[in-house]
């Protein structure tokens, strides 16, 4: 039989392909045509059946689906390490920027690609700038419009950032990596009104919610002094608690909001790491992992924090074998892996798309080197890449077939002019402040 012609054949060591859940497999080629797998198979195998533009051989790696960072705020990572950090009104103005958006953005998703991030959520609301560093960049990624009830520099009314959004949505859809959702920074601020035109708009048009709310008890205090209802309550009162919606930074809730969001199927997305010393938080968190929602991860915003999402799995682990000390530490490994995939492409809507490593879906991979000494002897490959924290071993990554990360080195980018572009930005910053 002729031997079928691929794009790219990846012969993987090891292999952790989230489904089947709980697997780790041995020796497998990955055949990739036109940016999506066509199969998986033993390597041997895959020498009589496929014939390749591009082999690459990877024996000592582990191979897994690429992770999911579900709401990281890259505008503002030129702001790291600042002492004021993003809350000046100089630096207000720097997030109106366009050019301090696109630095920006274009230096968090480097970290996020050199770290295994195949795909994110941005918090920060697209404009042109932000939108052509993200299609340059490679990365699959989900930005936002912002709805507000008083003009910013998003917008002058409702009716003016619903026009623009769905303006946008159209653009994007000639983008097949981006897709648009809209955001909701603080429910306290939009009428009920606001909020059921939106839901006339979300049923549609199946439109993704991305929703910050409950962040803490000031907010839900405001809220059911001004409205009568907490902001949770708001929002299923509202139509707007679905299964379409990504709720960030739920961090208080009482027995009748945590009912509503598992009557709802939405989507809790989850910080731990930088919350472990937070016991308030962390028992949210808990709480939430009880229920039946999908559970995702997403890294710290406001520029405090690296983009990293190993920290997070670190977190998550520990979480879990607190919560649940029976648990096998395979099992528990495997779970976080899947909040970081799978879990993720749920919340965003892609899960037939991407956070797996099945036939028919993208070719959204990562390869991480196991053969250093922090990973050896390897017992448990899934726990001990969590455990090492992975993070500074992954050596290439590919969204839909396209190589982003090879041999440690970025495609898309030059490293050295993205330092200097950051030192550059980092001088403009020091003297306006």
């Amino acid at each position: 039989m002729q031997p079928t012609s691929v794009d790219l054949i990846i012969n993987c060591r090891w292999l952790i392909p989230i489904i089947p859940e709980n697997q780790i497999m041995e020796r497998q080629a990955i055949a990739i045509k036109a940016g999506r797998i066509l199969e998986i198979l033993p390597i041997e195998d895959a020498v009589d059946k496929y014939i390749a533009n591009r082999t690459k051989n990877l024996d000592h790696h582990a191979v897994m689906p690429g992770l999911i960072n579900s709401r990281a705020d890259g505008a503002t990572r030129l702001f790291r390490g600042h002492s004021i950090g993003s809350a000046s009104p100089a630096n207000d103005a720097l997030l109106a920027d366009q050019g301090f958006i696109a630095a920006s953005t274009e230096l968090a998703i480097a970290e996020m690609l050199k770290s295994g991030i195949t795909c994110y959520a941005d918090k920060q609301h697209a404009n042109n700038s932000l939108i052509e560093s993200v299609q340059l960049s490679g990365i699959r990624c989900q930005l936002n419009f912002a709805l507000y009830e008083k003009p910013t520099n998003f917008g002058s009314d409702v009716s003016d950032y619903l026009h623009q959004g769905l303006k946008l949505r159209d653009y994007c859809s000639s983008y097949p990596l981006i897709e648009i959702a809209c955001n909701l920074n603080n429910i306290n601020l939009l009428t009920d009104t606001t909020l059921e035109r939106l839901a006339s708009y979300v049923n549609e048009l199946e439109l993704r919610l991305h929703i910050q709310c409950n962040t803490d008890n000031d907010e839900i205090e405001q809220s059911i002094k001004q409205w009568g209802r907490t902001p949770i309550q708001r929002l299923f009162d509202a139509g707007l608690l679905i299964p379409e919606s990504q709720l960030t930074h739920v961090n208080h809730f009482g027995a009748d909001d945590l009912a509503l969001i598992q009557q709802s199927n939405c989507h809790p997305v989850i910080s731990p790491q930088a919350n472990l010393v937070n016991p308030n938080i962390m028992q949210s968190i808990k709480t939430l992992m009880e229920t039946d929602n999908n559970i995702s991860l997403a890294t710290s915003s406001a520029g405090k924090d690296s983009y990293n999402l190993w920290l997070e799995l670190q977190a998550i682990t520990q979480t879990i074998a607190f919560n649940q000390p029976d648990k096998s530490l395979d099992a528990t490994a495997h779970q976080a892996l899947r909040m970081a995939t799978i879990n993720g492409a749920k919340a965003l809507g892609l899960e037939t798309e991407i956070g797996s490593l099945e036939p028919n879906k993208y070719a959204d991979i990562i390869a991480i080197e196991i053969n250093s000494l922090s990973h050896q002897p390897l017992y448990n490959l899934a726990a001990q890449l969590i455990a090492n924290n992975a993070s500074h071993k992954v050596t290439h990554s590919w969204v839909a077939g396209s190589e982003l990360l090879a041999n440690s080195k970025l495609c898309q980018f030059d490293e050295h002019n993205l330092i200097q572009l950051a030192r550059d930005w980092g001088i403009k910053v020091q003297t306006i402040n």
